[in-house]
Parts: C-alpha cells; sequence; structure tokens
C-alpha cells in the first residue's frame, strides 16, 4: 500500500524518489572545478539521513556540476519508513545548473522503499546536460533518473541534454521534467524501465529530439509522453508496455512530427507501432501507431487505358495524418505525393478493366489496397489495305489489313481481318480509293485494352479491279430455211461495253450469200436458195475487241440451213422468286417470228440445266417448238434468268402471352426454312432467353408490371434473306391480400400496449398503418407496429397501406381494436421475478366467453347480465337485483416489466385461487352485506363452464374482498342496513370514481327501434351513455328522460345514435318513439312553395340531374347556400366544407381533443368540425402536420371520408373496374371498392372513376343522398 501511494504521489509530481543508502565515492576528486560538500558520509550526519552529493555554490551565475568518471553507490538503509532525501546527487534548490560529463560514470542505488534517485532537483530551474562523457544508473526501486518537481503556481523549468550518452536501467521512470520542455541533440539515450506505471521520458511540455539515437522501453506506461513530440534524425525506438490489462503506445502526445515527414494527431492522444525514416530513407524511429485507417476513395477512379497522368485520387487516414505516400501496382511504384492532396497515377502499365493499387505510407504505417476503373482505350479507322483482284461480278473485296489510330506503342493489336471483306462503290473493272467496312473486331494479345469505334461511312484504300477473262457463253446457233434472210440477237452474248471487230466467216458449204453484218446487237446473214444445203453448216466470228470488265475475246455463231423456215425467237428475261422448285416452262414468255409472221408453238428450257437455286441464276438455253411442224422447225435462244432470294414469313408465338407474376414463358417460331437456325433475344438485356427443343424459346421474366418484346432474327443463307420476327409478353401487376392483425385480440380491458401484424406484404414492399382518434402508431421490426391505447371504451380501427410499386398494386388493410375502461384493482399476485401481475375490472360484460358461447341460456351478453344477477338473488334472497352488478375481471402478465400486459391462462394462475379486492360498489360501504358470485368459463381445475361459486366476502378497508378459482364474470348484490325514501342502488362504476350512492336507469321498450343505456345504476354526476338503434324503414322521432320527479333531463348528441346525459340524484326514465323514413322518392319534387331548392337562383329546373339530391340535403340541413341567393351546384366543395357537413349531420357534439393541426385556426368556422371529424378518425391531415382546410376535396378524399365515417366496412369486390383505376391513391382503394360497390360513387360513363378530381357541390350532394338512403 506505501509503495502504490508513493507512486500516485511522484507521478502526480512528475518525479521519483530513490531509496536512500550510503554513498562510497571512488573518486573524491569530483568535487573539482566547483565546491561539494558531502553531507551523507564523515560530517556528522547518518548516511540514511541526507544526499550522497550536495552542489553547492554561486546561484546568481549558475552552477556547474562535472561528473568525471564518478562510481557512486547509495545502498539500502533498514530503519523503519520515514520521509528522508535518498538521492545520490542533490542538486540545489535554485539555478540554472549545468551538469558536464567526461568519461564513463555510473550511479547504483538500491532500497527496500521507493524514494530513490539518481540525480534530483527539488525545485524548479533550467538544466543542462551535456559534454562527451557518459552517464549510467541503475536503480533498483522507483527512482528519477534526472528530474525536477513541480513548484506550485509555476512550471517546471526546461531541460537540455547535448552530445552525451546516458544509460539507465531502472524500475522506476528515467527523464522527468514535469511542465517543462526537454530538448535531446548528438546524444544517445538508452532507458529501460521494468515496473511502476513510469514513462522512461515524461514531460507535460514539449519534446524536441535532434539527430539523436534513442531507445526507449517501459514495463507499465508509454515509453514517452509529451505534449508535442518532434524527431528529426538519428534513430528513435519505443515501446509501451501493460498496465491493469491495458496495452499502452509507445507515444503519448498530443501531435509527432518525424523529419517533417509525418504528423500525426491521434484520437486520444496515442500512437501506435509503425517505423518512421529519414528523409534520405535510412531508419529514424521505430514507433508503435494505433488504429491508423487508410481511407480510400468512396468509388473507383476512372481513367482510360494509356494514360499517364489523367487518374487522380486524394487518399487519408483516420485519425488525420499529413504523409508521404505511395501508390503501387503489384510491386511497380505508380504514384507517389502527400496525403490529402491529389496523386497523380501513372497507369500507362495497367491493362483496361479493374485495377487493384495498394496505397503505401512510409514502412508499415498503413497500407490498403483500392480499385481503379481503366477504360478501353478507343481506336480509330484511320484506313484499310485491300487485295487486287479480278472482275468477278461483286463489289466485294478482300481486306488484308485495317489502319488504326490511337494504338499505344509497343502494343499488339490488329484488326481480325480473317475473311474480312469489304465493299467498294461499284463492281466493274478500275481502280478505287474508298471501302465500307463491316463491323470490326480486334485481336492480338493486347486488343482487351482498347475498343473499336467502328467507322462510320467508307474509309480510304487503294484497290485495283482487273479485267477478267469471259466466262459467259461465247458460241451460239442459228438456223434458217435456205434462200431466206436470217437475223439472230447477240444481246445475251455481249458484254457490258463491248466494242466489236470485223466478221470473219467460215463457209466451205457456200451456205451464205455475202458477208453477215451486225446492227448493234442483231446479226444479220442470208442462206442461199439451193436445198441441196439444207443440213450443211457454217460459222460466223465475231470478235469482241473491247469491254468494261473483260479481255478481248470472240464469239462464234453456227449457221445451219434447214428446209423449214426457223422462227427467230424473241424471249424476256425471266425473274422468280426462289421456292425449292425449278422453274417451270410456263415462266417463259417470248415471240417466235418468221418471214414477218408470228409463229404459234411451246417453249420448254433444254434439258440439263440447273433451275432452282439462286446460285442456278444465268443465261439458260430455251427451246421453241412451233406447232406447224410441217413448215417450220424447231428454234433455240438464250434467256436471262434471275431466281432472288425468299425472305421468309417467320411468326414468334409466347405462351402465355400474359403472366399475372411473372414465370417462364415460351417462344415457338414457325416459318423458318428447313434446316435453317435462328436466334431469340429480348428487349431487356438482364433477360436471358434459353434455347429449347426444335425451334422453342424459354425465358424466366420477373414479377412487375411490365411488357417484355422477344426478336427472333434469322440470318439467312443462300436461297433466303434475312427476316425478323416479333411478339410481346406481358407481366401485370399483383394486387396483394393484405391482412392486419391485432395481439392481443380484443376486447383490450383497461387499455395498453396492442402490437399489429401485417401479413401478406410483397418481398420488399413497406407500408404504413394509421389509427383512428389520432393515437399514434409506432414501427417495428418485421412487418410489426404498437400503439399504446388508453384506457377508455372505444374503438380504434388501424389501416395499413402499400402503396406498391412496378409489381404490385397498392392495397390496405384494416382491423378495429375495441378497448374497454377498466379499473386496476389493488393486491394483485406478487411477482416472480421473470413475470409481473395486475388486476384489471371493467364495468359489466363486454364479451361472451368462449366457454359459454355454445350455452344456449347463456350465449348472448343479455342472457349471460340475467343470468348472474339471478344467481345472486339465488344465492341470497333477500338481495333486490336492483342492487346487484356486473363485472369483469382479467387477470393480466407481463414478462417485460410492466410495458406490455396479456391475458392470464390456467398455467399463471394461483394454483390455490386468487384473492381479489373490488371497490365497494357506488353508495355502499364496509357496514353492507355483500354477496358475490363467480362463473367457470373454462374446464381448468376440474370445472365445468357455467357452474357458479359463491366465495366467502370479507369487507375491509379497501373494499370487499374474496378468494376464486377463476375470474370473469363476477357479480356483486348487497344489502343495506337501512333504507330511505328513493332509495339509492348499486351501480357501476362511472366518471373514473366511486360516488357515495347510484340511482336506477331504466329503459322504456320502444316499437321500431331499441334504445340501450351503458349503465343500469348511475351515481349523481356521472354521465350514462344511450344507444338509439332505429328499425330499417324508421328514424329516431323524439328522445327524452325524465327523473322520478318528472324533470325532463338534457340530453346531448354524440353522433352515430348516442346521446349523452348527465344522472341527477334519483332514477330516470329514458323513452323513444320511432316513425318512418319520408320516402323522397315516391314524392317526386314538384317545383312548388314545398320545394328547398326554390329558393336558389342557380339551381335549375326540376329535372336537372342533382336537385333531387340538393333537396334532401337542404331539408335535412345538411348543406346549405351562400347567402346571396345561389347554391354553387358546380362549385368546388373544401375539405373543411365537407367535414362541416359530417359534423351538422351528427348534431354538432362536442369532444375534447386537442387539434395539431398547423393551419388550422381556433375559432375558424370550421375547427370544432375538424376536431371532431380527427377524433372520429375520419380525417387524419396530409401527415405533415398540415390538414389542408382550404383546399378543395378530391372524389377519393370524400369517398375516404364517407367510408371512415361508416365505420370503414369492408368491400366483397377487391377491384376497381375503371380505366383510370391506377391513378387512386393506395390509402383511397378499399374507400373507392366500397363507395362504387354501394352506389355511392359512379363513374363518368366514358369508363373513368376520376379519383383525383375534384368534386362539385352537386356531386357532393348526390353522393351524401346515396349514402345516407343506404345505411
Amino acid at each position: 500500500m506505501k509503495r502504490r501511494i508513493l507512486s500516485i504521489i511522484t507521478a502526480l509530481a512528475l518525479c521519483l524518489g530513490v531509496l536512500p543508502g550510503t554513498v562510497q565515492a571512488a573518486n573524491k576528486t569530483l568535487t573539482k572545478p566547483l565546491d561539494f560538500t558531502n553531507i551523507g558520509e564523515g560530517e556528522g550526519q547518518t548516511p540514511a539521513e541526507g544526499p550522497g552529493y550536495q552542489l553547492e555554490g554561486d546561484a546568481q551565475s549558475g552552477y556547474t556540476l562535472t561528473l568525471d568518471g564518478l562510481s557512486l553507490n547509495v545502498t539500502e538503509y533498514t530503519e523503519d519508513w520515514k520521509w528522508r532525501e535518498r538521492t545520490a546527487i542533490l542538486l540545489p534548490s535554485d539555478g540554472p545548473v549545468t551538469v558536464v560529463l567526461k568519461g564513463k560514470n555510473t550511479i547504483s542505488a538500491s532500497s527496500a522503499w521507493n524514494d530513490e534517485r539518481a540525480i534530483y532537483a527539488k525545485s524548479a530551474f533550467d538544466l543542462t546536460v551535456e559534454g562527451t562523457g557518459e552517464l549510467e544508473a541503475n536503480v533498483a526501486n522507483e527512482p528519477v533518473f534526472l528530474g525536477m518537481p513541480s513548484v506550485s503556481g509555476s512550471n517546471s523549468g526546461n531541460m537540455t541534454i547535448r552530445g552525451v550518452t546516458i544509460r539507465g536501467n531502472t524500475i522506476g521512470g528515467g527523464i522527468f521534467c514535469n511542465k517543462g520542455n526537454i530538448t535531446i541533440e548528438d546524444a544517445a539515450i538508452m532507458i529501460s524501465t521494468q515496473g511502476t506505471n513510469i514513462c522512461a521520458i515524461h514531460t507535460l511540455g514539449d519534446i524536441v529530439i535532434k539527430n539523436s539515437d534513442v531507445n526507449l522501453s517501459c514495463a507499465e506506461y508509454p515509453g514517452i509522453n509529451g505534449g508535442n513530440i518532434s524527431i528529426t534524425g538519428g534513430t528513435f525506438t519505443a515501446s509501451g508496455g501493460i498496465y491493469d490489462g491495458a496495452q499502452y503506445p509507445a507515444i503519448n502526445c498530443a501531435k509527432l512530427t518525424v523529419n517533417g515527414l509525418i504528423v500525426i494527431e491521434p484520437a486520444g492522444g496515442t500512437i501506435g507501432e509503425t517505423t518512421i525514416r529519414n528523409s534520405d530513407g535510412s531508419a529514424a524511429a521505430s514507433v508503435k501507431l494505433g488504429s491508423v485507417t487508410l481511407n480510400i476513395p468512396a468509388s473507383p477512379p476512372t481513367c482510360t487505358y494509356g494514360d499517364t497522368d489523367t487518374l487522380k485520387v486524394t487518399l487519408s487516414t483516420t485519425p488525420a495524418v499529413t504523409s508521404t505516400v505511395e501508390v503501387f501496382s503489384g510491386t511497380a511504384k505508380v504514384g507517389e505525393g502527400n496525403l490529402n492532396e491529389e496523386i497523380t497515377i501513372d497507369t500507362s502499365g495497367l491493362p483496361a478493366g479493374d485495377a487493384t493499387l495498394t496505397a503505401k505510407l512510409p514502412d508499415g504505417l498503413g497500407e490498403k489496397e483500392f480499385t481503379v476503373k481503366v477504360n478501353p482505350k478507343p481506336l480509330s479507322v484511320t484506313g484499310a489495305a485491300a487485295a487486287d483482284r479480278a472482275y468477278d461480278k461483286t463489289n466485294e473485296v478482300s481486306i488484308t489489313s485495317v489502319d488504326l489510330g490511337g494504338v499505344k506503342a509497343g502494343d499488339t493489336v490488329s484488326v481480325n481481318t480473317a475473311g474480312l471483306k469489304g465493299t467498294i462503290t461499284g463492281s466493274d473493272a478500275g481502280t478505287y480509293s474508298s471501302v465500307t467496312l463491316p463491323e470490326l473486331t480486334l485481336t492480338g494479345t493486347s486488343a482487351g485494352n482498347y475498343i473499336l469505334t467502328q467507322p462510320d461511312g467508307a474509309v480510304s484504300t487503294s484497290v485495283t479491279i482487273s479485267k477478267a477473262s469471259y466466262t459467259g457463253n461465247t458460241t451460239g446457233g442459228s438456223e434458217g430455211r435456205f434462200g431466206v434472210t436470217k437475223t439472230f440477237d447477240l444481246k445475251d452474248l455481249l458484254p457490258a461495253g463491248y466494242v466489236l471487230g470485223g466478221i470473219t466467216v467460215s463457209d466451205d458449204n457456200g451456205i451464205f450469200v455475202d458477208t453477215p453484218t451486225v446492227d448493234g446487237t442483231v446479226l444479220t446473214y442470208k442462206l442461199v436458195n439451193e436445198e441441196e444445203k439444207v443440213g450443211k453448216t457454217g460459222t460466223i466470228t465475231i470478235p469482241v475487241m473491247e469491254s468494261t470488265n473483260y479481255n478481248s475475246f470472240s464469239l462464234t455463231i453456227t449457221v445451219t440451213v434447214k428446209d423449214k423456215f426457223v422462227p427467230n425467237l424473241t424471249i424476256d428475261p425471266i425473274t422468280v422468286i426462289y421456292n425449292g422448285e425449278p422453274v417451270p416452262n410456263t415462266a417463259i414468255r417470248g415471240t417466235a417470228v418468221s418471214e414477218g409472221v408470228s409463229v404459234p408453238g411451246a417453249w420448254s428450257f433444254a434439258g440439263g440445266q440447273e433451275l432452282t437455286a439462286v446460285a442456278d441464276s444465268g443465261t439458260k438455253n430455251v427451246i421453241f417448238t412451233p406447232v406447224d411442224g410441217e413448215n417450220y422447225a424447231q428454234a433455240t435462244g438464250d434467256v436471262l434468268v434471275t431466281i432472288n432470294k425468299l425472305t421468309p414469313s417467320l411468326t414468334l408465338t409466347p405462351s402465355p402471352a400474359t403472366l399475372p407474376n411473372g414465370g417462364t414463358v415460351t417462344l415457338a417460331l414457325s416459318g423458318l426454312p428447313s434446316g435453317g437456325s435462328a436466334t431469340v433475344t429480348c428487349s431487356d438485356e438482364t433477360i436471358t432467353v434459353t434455347k429449347g427443343s426444335g425451334d422453342t424459346w424459354t425465358a424466366e421474366l420477373p414479377a412487375g408490371g411490365a411488357s417484355y418484346t422477344f426478336t427472333a432474327t434469322y440470318a439467312g443463307d443462300g436461297n433466303h434473306n434475312g427476316a425478323t420476327a416479333n411478339c410481346t409478353v406481358s407481366v401485370e401487376k399483383i394486387t396483394p391480400v393484405l391482412s392486419l392483425t391485432a395481439s392481443p385480440a380484443s376486447p383490450l380491458i383497461g387499455g395498453g400496449t396492442v402490437t399489429l401484424t401485417l401479413s401478406g406484404l410483397p418481398a420488399g414492399g413497406m407500408a404504413s398503418v394509421t389509427c383512428s382518434g389520432g393515437i399514434t402508431v409506432t414501427a417495428g421490426a418485421g412487418g410489426t407496429w404498437t400503439a399504446e391505447l388508453p384506457n377508455s371504451t372505444a374503438d380504434y380501427t388501424f389501416t395499413a397501406s402499400y402503396a406498391g410499386n412496378d409489381s404490385y398494386h397498392g392495397a390496405n388493410a384494416t382491423c378495429t381494436v375495441e378497448t374497454k375502461e377498466g379499473v386496476i384493482l389493488p393486491n394483485p399476485p406478487a411477482d416472480d421475478g421473470s413475470t409481473k401481475f395486475q388486476l384489471v375490472m371493467e364495468n359489466g360484460i363486454s364479451e361472451v366467453p368462449a366457454g359459454l358461447q355454445s350455452i344456449e341460456t347463456l350465449n348472448t351478453l343479455e342472457k349471460l347480465e340475467a343470468a348472474m344477477k339471478t344467481a345472486i338473488t339465488h344465492a341470497n334472497s333477500g338481495v333486490p337485483q336492483a342492487n346487484t352488478a356486473v363485472y369483469d375481471v382479467e387477470l393480466q402478465i407481463s414478462t417485460d416489466g410492466g410495458t406490455t400486459w396479456t391475458k392470464a391462462t390456467a398455467v399463471n394462475f394461483p394454483a390455490n385461487g386468487l384473492t381479489v379486492t373490488l371497490p365497494y360498489p357506488a353508495g355502499t360501504n364496509s357496514s353492507y352485506t355483500f354477496t358475490v358470485v363467480h362463473m367457470f368459463t373454462t374446464s381448468d381445475f376440474g370445472k365445468t363452464p357455467g357452474d357458479t361459486e359463491t366465495p366467502h366476502v370479507t369487507n375491509t378497508a379497501s373494499g370487499l374482498q374474496f378468494t376464486v378459482t377463476g375470474l370473469s364474470p363476477i357479480s356483486v348484490g348487497w344489502t343495506a342496513p337501512a333504507t330511505t325514501p328513493d332509495p339509492p342502488t348499486g351501480g357501476n362504476h362511472g366518471g373514473g370514481g366511486w360516488s357515495s350512492s347510484t340511482y336506477a336507469v331504466t329503459v322504456e321498450k320502444s316499437e321500431h327501434g331499441k334504445v340501450t343505456s351503458n349503465r343500469t345504476n348511475a351515481s349523481n354526476g356521472s354521465t350514462v351513455t344511450l344507444a338509439v338503434t332505429p328499425d330499417s324503414g324508421y328514424m329516431l322521432d323524439a328522445l327524452t328522460v325524465t327523473d322520478s320527479r318528472g324533470n325532463e333531463i338534457k340530453l346531448t348528441a354524440q353522433g352515430g345514435g348516442k346521446y349523452t346525459f348527465t344522472m341527477p340524484s334519483r332514477a330516470v326514465t329514458v323513452k323513444a318513439s320511432f316513425v318512418p323514413l319520408p320516402d323522397d322518392t315516391q314524392k317526386p319534387c314538384d317545383g312548388g312553395v314545398d320545394c328547398p331548392s326554390r329558393g336558389f337562383s342557380d339551381l335549375g329546373s326540376v329535372g336537372t340531374w342533382y336537385h333531387e339530391a340538393v333537396d334532401y340535403v337542404l331539408r335535412n340541413g345538411l348543406m346549405g347556400g351562400y347567402g346571396n341567393g345561389t347554391f354553387g351546384p358546380n362549385d368546388n366543395l373544401s375539405r373543411a366544407q365537407f367535414a362541416q357537413i359530417l359534423f351538422n349531420k351528427e348534431g354538432r357534439p362536442v369532444v375534447n381533443y386537442l387539434l395539431q393541426y398547423g393551419d388550422v385556426a381556433t375559432g375558424a368556422w370550421y375547427t370544432e368540425a375538424v376536431r371532431w371529424a380527427t377524433s372520429q378518425g375520419i380525417v387524419g391531415g396530409y401527415g405533415n402536420g398540415m390538414f389542408g382546410p382550404n383546399d378543395n376535396i378530391t372524389r377519393e378524399q370524400l369517398a375516404v371520408m364517407l367510408w371512415r365515417y361508416a365505420g370503414s366496412p369492408a368491400a366483397t369486390d377487391k377491384e376497381l373496374h375503371f380505366t383510370d383505376a391506377d391513378k387512386a391513391s393506395g390509402y383511397a382503394l378499399e374507400a373507392l371498392r366500397w363507395a362504387v360497390e354501394n352506389g355511392i360513387l359512379n363513374g363518368y360513363g366514358n369508363g373513368q372513376l376520376a379519383p383525383q378530381g375534384l368534386a362539385t357541390r352537386g356531386q357532393v350532394a348526390q353522393m351524401l343522398i346515396n349514402f345516407l338512403k343506404n345505411r
């Protein structure tokens, strides 16, 4: 204990003491050059009571102490502990002092106590330790190697250590300088502390270390502690220790600066572990730097491949660190700079894509990976080279290379030209300077780093199409009868741009007369008129010297002499579309003429010719066979046949075409050519289309209202053009079926916490829950909400609203929680540690218990209450039934400390019965005699539902007390010790307290309707509520309450058929009469003096569509005119006006409810109407604290207010069958469905409901009559 107390004291003083001991000076000459006085040995003092050496001198000029080869030892003194100066060397009480070290000096001290010191200054002054020597201190306990204490009201002096070597191996601290600054220059400091909560170097001031080698370790506290610490040059190593289980850092400071490169301002002022270097890269310090987090860019920085200076990043740390930072890609440095400044990253060596870089602070201070996005570098096409070729009738050329612009030097990337074809501007022979390229792809090891910008239009080139050898027919045949002149058309044999040479004839048989001639494309020759030439032949050679696309060649026409006339044939070119069948003979069209006479006959293709595929197109041989074979010979000719590609008619059919909630769609393609293949894609690129069997595909479509277009693409082949087919698949929105349930179930006696659970909500969907009556609903976890309901008798309607999304329609769900005012009874069962108990009592019975509902004589509230009262009179015949009351008593438990309460079960019920203390019924006290009957409602505890027990009753100061083996219902009867005229009767609890007397409330039976009272007995001043329910077709005519002296009691209408009165001090009787509802439909208005609309100038004639409705609202006081003689049937109605209409309908009841709307002024004409409507849950404002009283009411808002006014009934039809149903707000859907279903709200006849449209006063009148006549 003494050791720890001293530790605290010396830590506060920032100076530790050392144990006293005997000083043995090996070298007594160390006093030179100043005066030393040894007061510890040989000069009359006990060594244990003073220091080893004490420095004396002239305070005005300061002191200088020179240690040169000193060896000083302070040993343990074993007397009982008391405070002494156990100091090897004690400095004066004033200063400054300079200690000069020469040679090697040692100081040792050991003691059982903890106030030893090596060199110690008792007062504050500047201390300088300098020289070229060394000082080593080995102190066994808690010493101060060098130190100065604080002086009250002032700081310590400063300490400077320069040029010396100091070693310390202590159990306590090392160098202390309470509040002063410490400067260490060109020195070597090595201190190790092995125990106690002291630092190796400590001050509250600043520490500056320059060009020194410092090595500090501390077993319990930080190695070094200071304000601002600066380290420049040299080396520095420090480590912290563990104290009370906590790891301390190596450095504790406000700010650390190393070589001007790193400035650390750590949270909490502690530094963790790292290595710090000099500016030349050599190690400067190794310290422990705490939780430093390197902050990387929030989103990947982007650049383009090959750029060297476009990527900029700014890095920082938490806590804030100012430092150099290097960025590496692998082992390659790609950037460097300072934290919190923009650093340029050289990304020229990074491939395109996401690259991982590592940011590193110097020497392990911290590092972290981050991602940069390297975008492919765009390349442009600057030209192309194509292979020269001979004419082949096409405009295609083979591309041998493509020139690219933007390729980084040294990269291997080119356009893939394998099989690449370009198109030139023509097909004729010649030299072309541009070529149009198809879609190009890149190849090469560097291709992934680039993106090719496809050329827009032709690019430059130089390609030559040379003339080709003629491949067409060069021979032909002609026939003619001897002696005639014949022609032969050469047009199908001559190429474009032909130039003919001179004709030569080979006529060994002498069949020609003169030399044949050519005029244009028509060859004319004349045959000799000699019959013997029949069958002879001759040839005509026509040289083609030039043509556009071919080298020179010759045509050879062989002429045969016939004995018949050979018709001259003119044949039309044939063009057909490929159909898989040969071109039929019927496709040949032409004329056959001989000697100017048309020759009839049949046309056919010569055999051995291909006439089916597109590739078969070309010049074909045709045979004409005359009908008159006796006079005309068969003739042949050539015709150009062109077979074009067929464009197939494709049809893509989805199954199903509409999906209600997403799923699998199958797509079938028809019309595909035999052997052909197609691909199918979706307009939504995220949808995968999978090939199935045959020509079918499937796709999985997500839920959500959307349309998807699928496209089948057929590329074509040699005989078919490419073709596409489309189809659309619709995914419809779903109307979720929501269910809102409340726990605990109604009724909730005494109010409390109710938990609402919403089911059926789409995944990820959000809903809100509101409550009527201004109750706050708080969202919980997992689709639950909670609300605190007050201890009152009321119905609260909760509405869950889901707005919908792309996949689902909006939807609502409601549930009603009934609360019953309850009284918390005293003396519940004691808490058992995990469960709390409370007893709640309610006047009357609000619900028939489940165990009694199957018993005919007890299955209604009226039967059960009558049975309970009868049981009292059976148990005690002296109790008049007027002196009976029935209560619902419930045992509730809470497992969360009383936050929420639930009804107890048999498991929670006390095994030996439950003692209940009921307040004395109104008008009774402990002098009365009480009888209690309890009816069992379950088979728990071996009981039978419907059986009763009559417990013993004890009158106590708190009330009548009894023990039962179950709860609810309980009836109480009483007899008084004396009676008085017009006696008060036992009654129910009312008005929040128990009065001294109660009086009977008698309701007389009425025809065509019923009146019920919430109390059969009531105390003077309590409030009694009457509920009036007319039979169908009737309405209340009169309602009166009179006391036993014939005085009429004032009634207050509360709306909804409810009336209240204040109970007088005597019994009352309630009477009501009912009359039939007026049958307005059977008495149409005739516009006479009884017409309510007659007094308004703008209501039009009797036949106007709104006339009857306006008559109704005027007659019943629901609406009125403007006071200027107009009604304004086409004017819009405000939200406040409609609240006022409903308020008028309810008789303008007075309610006590706090309004919290920012735009409803106190005292405005509509304030009380809005207050009433809000208290009833009919309106709730916009959710932003505003009601919008002057806003025009929309049709859907009006429907919602009527719906809530009607009690929020559920609609049978869950859909709105209008084309604009999607325009309805989610909260209004159920109300609109109900209003339409019940004929309250109608559409416009064009299929639209216009839920967002504004409601006119005429429309409101019509909706009101529709609503009220259906109630």
